[in-house]
């Protein structure tokens, strides 16, 4: 049993190693509660998953939504060439 104490981080530093940690606790429940166990824990895992990225997609949204002009390094879409006709545009709608 893995005992960790005040000093020692919570997750290894190293992303691969985070994502392993993951797997070996999941391959853990497996051997300790079998198949049924290991159902609820991916489907637990999957549900922390999808919270943490709409959390994250709603941080996103609100740093977004404060922007009240483009950046410098924003893209600028318009139709100007279908408004002209330039032939030499790529337009997959033709």
């Amino acid at each position: 049993m893995n005992i960790q104490t005040s000093a020692e981080p919570l997750l290894p530093q190293n992303f691969d190693s985070q994502i392993g940690l993951v797997f070996k606790r999941l391959a853990g429940i497996y051997e300790a509660c079998g198949q049924s166990g290991l159902e609820t824990a991916v489907r637990a895992t999957l549900v922390a998953l999808g919270r943490v990225a709409l959390e994250e997609g709603e941080r996103r949204a609100r740093a977004l939504s404060g922007r009240t002009a483009p950046r410098p390094g924003d893209v600028r879409v318009t139709a100007q060439a279908r408004r002209t006709g330039d032939p030499d545009t790529f337009d997959v709608a033709d």
